[in-house]
Order: C-alpha cells, then structure tokens, then sequence
C-alpha cells in the first residue's frame, strides 16, 4: 500500500486568515490558546516568534504581534471540508487530527499516470482552499505522519512510488522523536532516556521498551513498520453544509463582505459538484462582535452548483442589507438539497430550455423586491375551479386536470346558442377569476351583464364535493358583445347563471 500523509500545519491560522484577500498587506500574526503561542506566520516566525511561548514573550520579541483565538471547532470543520475534496482522488481518505489527513493512492496511480500526475491533481484540488501543506509518502499510515511531521517530508517524495518500508527506514530513522503524536508525559519520558531521533528508539529492545513507555508505544512502533496491522476509518461524506469565515478585524460595510462570501460560495459549489446535488436555498448568518446576530436568506426557482449565480443573488440581497455592527464571522449553512438537473451540450437547446432564462429572471426580482413580491401560480389537486390555483414560492408539481362530461344539455333556452357547437377544451381555464362569481341575468332570451353574451362551446360539467357545497356547475366559453371572452357557468343548486372569470 501507499499512503499520504498531508499536513497543515497553519490550519488553525487559516481559519481567521482565508477570509483576507490575496493582496492584503502581511502583518505578523499568531494563533493563541491559555496564553501560549500555538502557530505562527511567517512574519511572526521571522521576528522570533516560536510555538510554546507565552504571549508577553511574543509580543516583547515582535511588539506589532495580532493574536487570534484558537477555534479548534472550526478547525475540525475545515480539515473535514479538506478531507472530502480529498475524496477526488481516492475513495480512501482518513483524517489525523488535530491538522493531518491520510490518503490511501496505490490503486489509482495509474489513473493520473504515476506519482507526479497524482500530486499534481492534489495541488490542483486544495489550491481553492488557500491552505498551506506539506505532503510526504510512506507504505504504512503512521509512517507516512511521521514523515511529514518532519524535515524528510519533501525526500520521501523522490522515493519511488509505491515505495517499500526498507526505501523509508533511512528517512525515518532521521525523523526527530517530537514528531511523534504522543502525549507529553511519553515526549517527557524520552527526553529523560535521551533519545533524539527515530532511530534511536528503534534500535532499543522492544521489551525493555515497553516496560518503559508502555504497550500503546511499542504498539505504534510495530504498525509504523509494518510488523501489526494498522486499519484506518475512512471518512463519511457530511450531509449538509455549514462553514464559517472568521476576520481579523471587524467589518463595517458590505463591501468588505464580498471577498470571504465569494470563497464560501467556492467551497460549497464545489461541496454540491462531488455529490452531484444542487441547492434552492442557503443562509448567511453574521456574528457581530456585540454578540448580536444577523441572517439573510438566498433562495433561487431552480438550485444549481453555479457560484456567480449564488454571488450574483447574494449582491441583490445586500443592497438593502445594513449591518447592524462590526461582524467577526459569516457563515454560510444548507441543509435542504435535490439531485442536480441534467445540462443539455446539444448545440441546439432542448425545447423549454428557455424556461431557464425566466427563472433566473424570477431570481433577481425576488432577490431585489423580496420573495413575497414574486411568486408563482401552481395547479392545486382540487374539484374547486376557484381554487384550482395558488400562489407559491416554489415551483410545484402539476396536478392532475378534472374530468370532463361532454354534451351534456344546456339548462334552459339561451337565445344566440348555435344548435351544434364545439366540445369544450377541460384543459382551457382563464386567466382570471373573479374572487366572487357575478350573477347574470337573461334579457330577452339573452344573458346580460354590461352587454350579450354568446355561448361558444357545449357545457363543461362539474360536480363539487357533497361534503363542502354540493352543487353542480356546467360551464361555457362565451364572447361578450366588448370582444372578450369569459368563463360563465350555470349553478343546478341556485339555478341561476354566472360569471366567473375572463380569458384576455
């Protein structure tokens, strides 16, 4: 087998950095918790600035030092968001907390044409993330960790690949003892026997090894070479989104959102594209530093893995967004996601293709006016003709049309009726209905309201429930002495005529 080991050894850094734009002037900064330096940048590290000192030692060495809170949650959430781009290259991603991941890449070497097509493809997949790494390789998984823990990553990567255990142990054996993700009271204990490099400690007796540091120790020792199995737990894909961008400094103006939203909208496109998925709606929430919260909802009539089109929405919102105080942090969060809608490449579109066009239309009006000034008119699965439509949201499924009893007999004599006339259209409805229908009246054998109507079409009948109103209507298309043409019924409950809506 072949491991990876990749490291980043400034994850927590990167939590409050990746919101900063490339060009952002570099300023000396380091990661604290209980009042010791965990990290460093490469400004600070220059200054004299080391893991393990007290932050008044840090400052006294490079006075304009910024400190920034560890947040080992949002850490863990980065590394997993790292983990599942990882899933690009090999079904086989394991993570190594607290800022390490584990790929096993023997089987699907050949797939990028050797080991320098595979890092490649691994720079390519992480680069979005703005995370410095360090990658070594290595037969087993714990040897892998070691390697990259230490100055031997990068000549691991010219052994070649897949590797042997005897081509690593010359490079282990140089690998410092502190490397080894053990717990300070073992770190303690090997100070005490002097034992600076691996190679020392592997040269002991492992008996007298394990009296000494214990059976997990020489345990670890014996899956790093390979002598004891050593299996590894591969990652399980999340189910939702959520990821949080923390600033440096307090932002006062949207403008300065843009850039860190733009990146959250990178990782979760790219969240949507591995599973294949698209999303209708998402939230932004801001955490302000008052402790005050914020949210904006972005929803879209049809959910796809398109960042400037979620930028764009999101840019509509915040026009009329005010921030309410400095924000700290922004977080973007999906939980409701549906399988993603095939793209046509035909190089002539698919008929109603062009449906796509409105509803990106629909999207910006409702991102500018707000979601309750645009909506859509869905079919309702009802006997009701007044209540067959509804105004929704969200796109709905088309409900099945009413039966329709063809020639059945007019009630009464209505004068200007042809003695043949055509069937009724059941799927023809107009286009408004009056919210209460309008009595007519006959005039002269005519039915009358502000003008003759003629009838044009044979009756439609519809029997509603006996259970809410139990009547039966039959219903016309007639044209009105104006030109227009309306929608007139005749009640068998009230026995009398009228008018219900009007065609155009």
């Amino acid at each position: 087998m072949l491991w990876l080991a990749v490291a980043f050894p400034d994850l927590g850094l990167a939590v409050h950095t990746r919101a900063q734009p490339p060009g952002a002037l570099p300023r000396p900064l380091a990661l604290v918790e209980d009042g010791r330096v965990l990290a460093a940048n490469a400004e600070a590290v220059a200054a004299g600035v080391a893991p393990g000192q007290r932050t008044s030692s840090a400052v006294a060495l490079c006075p304009p030092l910024r400190f920034v809170e560890h947040r080992p949650a949002e850490a863990a959430r980065l590394l997993r968001q790292l983990a599942e781009a990882g899933i690009a290259l090999t079904p086989t991603v394991v993570l190594a907390p607290p800022h390490s991941l584990l790929l096993e890449v023997e089987g699907c070497l050949h797939l990028f044409q050797g080991q320098a097509g595979l890092l490649k493809q691994l720079r390519r997949v992480l680069r979005p993330f703005a995370v410095a790494f360090e990658v070594a390789q290595a037969p087993t998984p714990k040897a892998a960790l070691a390697l990259v823990a230490s100055a031997q990553a990068s000549a691991s990567l010219q052994l070649p690949a897949p590797c042997a255990l005897r081509d690593c142990l010359p490079l282990l054996r140089e690998v410092p003892v502190t490397a080894l993700p053990w717990p300070a009271p073992l770190h303690s204990r090997l100070q005490a026997l002097h034992l600076v490099t691996l190679g020392e400690l592997l040269a002991l007796p492992r008996a007298a090894l394990s009296k000494r540091l214990g059976v997990a120790a020489t345990r670890y020792l014996a899956q790093m070479e390979g002598v004891l199995p050593d299996p590894q737990q591969s990652i399980v894909v999340a189910e939702d989104f959520e990821a949080t961008l923390f600033f440096l400094d307090g932002i006062s103006h949207v403008e300065g959102l843009r850039f860190p939203m733009k990146r959250l909208l990178d990782d979760f496109c790219r969240f949507l594209r591995q599973r294949q998925l698209s999303c209708a709606r998402f939230s932004w929430r801001f955490a302000h530093q008052d402790k005050s919260r914020q949210a904006l909802v972005i929803a879209s009539a049809r959910g796809e893995p398109q960042a400037a089109r979620f930028m764009q929405l999101t840019e509509l919102k915040l026009e009329h967004f005010r921030i309410s105080a400095p924000v700290e942090g922004v977080t973007l969060q999906a939980m409701e996601f549906q399988p993603q809608a095939d793209t046509s490449l035909a190089l002539l579109p698919d008929p109603g293709q062009d449906d796509e066009k409105a509803l990106a239309l629909l999207d910006r009006l409702r991102a500018r006016l707000g979601a309750e000034a645009c909506q859509l008119v869905a079919d309702c699965d009802t006997l009701w003709p007044e209540r067959e439509q509804a105004l929704v949201q969200e796109p709905q499924p088309a409900s099945a049309r009413r039966r329709s009893l063809e020639g059945v007999a007019s009630p009464g004599d209505v004068e200007g009726q042809p003695s043949t006339l055509p069937p009724p259209d059941p799927t023809l409805r107009p286009f408004w209905l009056w919210p209460l229908a309008r009595e007519l009246r006959l005039m002269d054998g005519r039915l009358w309201w502000q003008g003759a109507f003629t009838l044009l079409t044979r009756p439609e009948r519809i029997a509603l429930p006996w259970w809410e109103d139990d009547d039966t209507r039959d219903y016309y298309c007639a044209r009105h002495d104006n030109g227009v043409h309306y929608w007139l019924y005749f009640s068998h409950r009230q026995q009398a005529w009228f008018c219900h809506g009007l065609f155009g």
